[in-house]
């Protein structure tokens, strides 16, 4: 059974809803005159051919829906809040736990590969450390020198690079320490 009095009273804002769900209605049609909504919802039959419960249905529904408090509304919204911002949480740990696994496999692949190097090319791999070793002391020796202002850029690089071309070529075989000092 239709509550009558609870339509009455949210009927503006049930209107928008019938005319949303049944868009042919004109407001003409939705006017409840004389606090009769037995003709409205005759009216509503006779322009759209839906079953007169199928429309008593949706109005008592509409008007339940309505009749929610401003407090039981904002419970409701703070809720799906909450749910919103668990569910970002959720997808931005399992993101950060997808990145984290796929970098973890690029480190060990990168180091795998490394060792391959260094077990298939020893000579290579010495070189390259002895020049990455060079390229981070001359950097330093940079830093150092332009932090005391002692010399210049340029001279604490040539005499950091001379001292190492020095010890490298001590420790090497005669004919190899003579490419070196040249």
């Amino acid at each position: 059974m239709i509550n009558s009095e609870m339509i009455q009273g949210k009927w503006n804002e049930i209107r928008g809803k019938v005319k949303e769900r049944w868009g042919k209605l004109t407001d003409d049609d939705l006017q409840i005159y004389g606090g009769n909504v037995d003709q409205v919802v005759g009216k509503i039959q006779q322009r759209t051919g839906v079953a007169r419960d199928e429309i008593e249905q949706f109005l008592d529904k509409s008007a339940r829906g309505m009749g929610k408090s401003a407090e039981g509304s904002q419970e409701g919204m703070m809720g799906s809040v909450a749910e919103t911002v668990q569910k970002g949480y959720e997808q931005t740990a399992e993101t950060l736990k997808n990145g984290y696994q796929a970098a973890a496999e690029t480190l060990e692949e990168g180091q795998h590969q490394v060792e391959e190097f260094v077990q298939h090319r020893p000579t290579q791999s010495l070189l390259i450390a002895f020049g990455v070793g060079m390229a981070a002391g001359a950097g330093v020796a940079l830093l150092v020198s332009q932090r005391m202002n002692t010399c210049t850029p340029y001279r604490a690089y040539d005499n950091m690079s001379r001292q190492l071309m020095d010890s490298l070529a001590s420790i090497l075989p005669e004919n190899l320490a003579r490419h070196v000092r040249n």
